[in-house]
């Protein structure tokens, strides 16, 4: 594959990857993303780090082009809806409940794939139409968040967890980071991970993180060193390389 941009790229029959950060799976009329961590400027407010609260709106503002673009029947989130792992701040009941209202009368079906973070959610706050579980199949795909150990046994997992993004540097020191996805093979499977939908996690450098650092323990034990590599910038999906070449660029850090 030569190196491009497009609004969309088709990986695998029916699949497609977008700009925006998330994966469509037309066959199954299913939109997925993961990693939204709802509430992280409260909590990165309470270490003295102070941001905007402006993770909601510019969230639901790519959600919406995705369900326009698609149309789902499905929509997943595959972990991760909210992002303090010991309790639920103010911050977090607001706006997964405003998430939630906003998302789930566009589908038939929502489902939140739980995430490590997902702790201390109340029943009281998901719509009829909304599913609850540690891992979701849909034909012959499965997803899992991808922090607990997972035995590649489906024709096709999805992953989030890991926040993937590649590092890119010049000579006068100025960088910028890209989320993007993972798509790659092992034994029988085939793996997508998807980047972090949320903007301030951008997560997992993959050009330097050496195989026994990575996050999920399904990458921890397979690597990913001949995984392919697809930038997202807000708008367009950029095929970059392998990740085992990407190690070798000097643009990269």
């Amino acid at each position: 594959m030569e190196m491009g941009f497009e609004l969309e790229v088709e990986i695998f029959p029916g699949v497609f990857l977008n700009g925006l950060g998330g994966l469509y799976i037309s066959k199954r009329k299913c939109l997925v993303i993961a990693d939204l961590h709802l509430g992280l400027e409260q909590a990165l407010a309470v270490k003295g780090i102070r941001f905007p609260f402006f993770q909601l709106k510019h969230i639901k503002r790519r959600v919406e082009l995705l369900l326009e673009t698609y149309r789902p029947e499905v929509f997943i989130v595959n972990g991760d809806l909210k992002h303090d792992f010991g309790r639920i701040n103010f911050q977090e009941v607001k706006e997964v409940s405003e998430f939630l209202n906003f998302s789930c009368p566009s589908v038939r079906e929502f489902v939140l794939v739980r995430g490590n973070h997902d702790n201390f959610l109340w029943r009281s706050m998901f719509p009829e139409n909304m599913v609850f579980t540690d891992r979701y199949s849909l034909g012959n795909f499965t997803f899992v968040h991808g922090h607990k150990k997972e035995k590649p046994s489906s024709e096709y997992i999805v992953l989030g967890h890991e926040h993937p993004s590649v590092k890119f540097s010049d000579e006068f020191g100025g960088s910028v980071k890209m989320p993007c996805f993972l798509v790659g093979e092992v034994s029988s499977s085939r793996i997508i991970v998807l980047p972090a939908f949320s903007p301030l996690s951008s997560g997992t450098n993959v050009s330097m993180t050496s195989k026994e650092n990575f996050l999920s323990p399904l990458l921890r034990e397979f690597g990913v060193e001949d995984f392919k590599v697809y930038g997202v910038d807000g708008d367009c999906v950029y095929y970059l390389n392998l990740v085992r070449y990407l190690k070798r660029s000097p643009m990269l850090i």
